[in-house]
């Protein structure tokens, strides 16, 4: 709590960085624990909570869809959800989570908070 307190955002959003990032993660994640055979027993939800336009990122919408896409072909729907939560977004970023939830096929979801 004294951590979030402390932050003073600046606005700048690299929103498709961080997506990048924290999906890479979570299938390295998935990897370690396939490969120890305690797959079926976790189930990840990745949460990505943006109330702005991503005006910060190096990685481009292209290759962030790319990235999503890893995750449906990979785990087929299974393990791991991505919800997309768009707080009082313009239609622009709107449609851009869209895009990106319907890049990780059943995996993803997109939810618009007004």
């Amino acid at each position: 709590p004294a951590t979030l307190r402390s932050i003073k955002p600046n606005g700048s959003t690299a929103m498709r960085d961080s997506i990048v990032q924290g999906t890479s993660l979570m299938l390295d994640l998935f990897k370690v624990i396939n490969d120890q055979g305690l797959a079926q027993g976790w189930n990840f939800v990745h949460v990505i909570l943006t109330d702005g336009s991503d005006n910060a990122s190096k990685v481009n919408l292209e290759q962030t869809k790319a990235v999503l896409k890893l995750i449906h072909d990979q785990l087929r729907g299974l393990n791991l959800k991505i919800i997309f939560i768009g707080v009082g977004v313009d239609s622009s970023t709107s449609n851009i989570l869209k895009q990106l939830a319907a890049a990780a096929g059943e995996n993803g979801t997109y939810i618009d908070i007004n």
